[in-house]
């Protein structure tokens, strides 16, 4: 189907009809789970309609799940391309939509998790975040983020203080209070970790996942 595809867009006379080819591509992308070729079609969308942010941030979406799927060491490099597309669309995005500051935190992230696959890049990714954390203290989902990537590298007190900036501005964030709990936990924090836990399952709702991994952190507290 994609092939035939290609060969329809290759022939196509007009903006028009290379637009209606290329969303007939990219459906048929995500049919087959191919979100890397999705990626490259929607960006095309995306560039002949400039001005509409709402294609730009599906193409950022595709880069950024695309780059996700991969998980095998063999395909690092080819993840990093995706990611570092994922970033310029976000970033092309963010110029049309300011005022999205998920889409900010999606580019920050993806950056840190790869997009240059160094340390120095890492480190553009975690600036990027504090500068949204300073310019965007209630924004919860940034002091989250960066709570866990200080969680992934064992700095708990940087966490701990992280997850709380995170309730401070969303306190029914049950996220928060679950990643607050295995912060505390590791500490050796074993009563305020089961407080966490408790108002985290309080607030999961029918979060089967979260409510899963609350109770997997909680058998392994001192009784």
């Amino acid at each position: 189907v994609v092939h035939r595809l290609q060969d329809e867009l290759a022939a196509a006379q007009g903006a028009d009809a290379r637009r209606a080819v290329l969303q007939r591509l990219v459906a048929a992308s995500v049919n087959l789970r191919r979100l890397d070729y999705a990626a490259v079609y929607q960006a095309q969308l995306a560039d002949a309609d400039s001005a509409a942010p709402a294609p730009r941030k599906l193409a950022a979406d595709y880069f950024s799940q695309a780059a996700d799927a991969l998980r095998a060491p063999a395909d690092s490099a080819l993840a990093r391309r995706l990611s570092a597309q994922a970033v310029a669309q976000y970033d092309a995005y963010a110029r049309l939509a300011p005022h999205d500051l998920d889409a900010q935190l999606a580019a920050a992230v993806r950056i840190v998790r790869g997009a240059g696959g160094t340390p120095a890049s890492v480190m553009d990714g975690v600036r990027r975040l504090r500068a949204l954390a300073e310019a965007h203290p209630r924004h919860a989902p940034v002091h989250l983020q960066l709570g866990l990537f200080s969680l992934q590298t064992n700095q708990l007190d940087k966490a701990e203080a992280r997850f709380r900036d995170a309730l401070a501005a969303d306190a029914r964030s049950a996220e928060a209070h679950f990643y607050l709990g295995v912060a505390l936990a590791r500490q050796g924090k074993a009563a305020p970790a089961r407080e966490a836990f408790a108002r985290a399952t309080a607030l999961a709702g029918s979060n089967a996942e979260l409510r899963a991994a609350i109770r997997a952190e909680e058998r392994q507290l001192p009784r």
